[in-house]
């Protein structure tokens, strides 16, 4: 089973969504209904991914490990119902769901963050990739270090 890390445009084809939309059309459903129950049925998912695969921490109402990114993150409504929904499926009073500002990472550079950090826990031989967060029986330690030329004169003045 692969465990959702993360929702994107990818998990909601054009195709469905056109699919819904006329299907809603039909049964004249107005538009703001229609994406009303789309942001509901959204936020809901990612509280249940947050509950059901979230971690001690996540499902004892600790949302630090859960991280709200991208242009969703100025979408109100839609972060007003993540709250609710974790709140309800979690049974717990979230305050907030947090963003990269939160963590003085700017938009632009999460990525390059996250993967720095995976390979300084590679280097270091501590594990990157946890049964919560990947499906695993257990904890491994991912990725492979590919030394250069001065790979021997780091880690000699670095550790």
């Amino acid at each position: 089973m692969v465990l959702p890390i993360g929702v994107g445009a990818e998990d909601f084809p054009e195709t469905l969504f056109e699919q819904w939309y006329a299907r809603a059309k039909e049964l004249n459903i107005s538009e703001t209904d229609f994406l009303t129950t789309l942001v509901e049925l959204t936020a809901k998912q990612i509280a249940l991914a947050c509950k059901n695969f979230g971690g001690e921490n996540v499902v004892n109402g600790a949302t630090d490990d859960v991280l709200l990114r991208g242009g969703v993150c100025f979408n109100t409504y839609f972060v007003e119902r993540l709250q609710a929904q974790m709140s309800e499926q979690l049974g717990v009073t979230v305050h907030k769901v947090k963003t990269l500002d939160d963590l003085n990472i700017d938009e632009e550079s999460w990525e390059n963050a996250m993967y720095a950090m995976f390979g300084y826990l590679c280097f270091n031989n501590i594990y990157n990739f946890v049964p919560s967060c990947t499906g695993a029986n257990y904890p491994v330690v991912g990725g492979k270090v590919a030394p250069g030329e001065n790979f021997k004169q780091l880690c000699l003045t670095n550790y």
